[in-house]
């Protein structure tokens, strides 16, 4: 034999799983932790075409790769830290 008392509310859905009460999902929504803000990336727009200007005259093979390797070194620490638009 079963008292009131010791009835427990159930979920319709669930026979299984207790109903929550609206007070205890407010509680519930409140002591959850807020994940923090993604930083954002700011943009570098690149528009000006010295910044691809070469040193020197490219006259071969080797020339082309130190400018490419420079180049290359120059758009990964713009990177580091910002998107870049070309």
């Amino acid at each position: 034999m079963t008292l009131a008392s010791e009835k427990s509310t159930t979920s319709p859905d669930n026979p299984e799983t207790p109903e929550t009460k609206p007070a205890d999902r407010e509680k519930e929504a409140e002591t959850k932790p807020v994940p923090p803000a993604v930083p954002q990336r700011t943009t570098e727009v690149i528009s000006n075409i010295s910044f691809f200007k070469p040193g020197k005259m490219l006259e071969n093979e080797a020339d082309l790769e130190e400018y490419i390797t420079h180049l290359r070194e120059k758009l990964l620490q713009i990177l580091k830290e910002k998107n870049i638009r070309v």
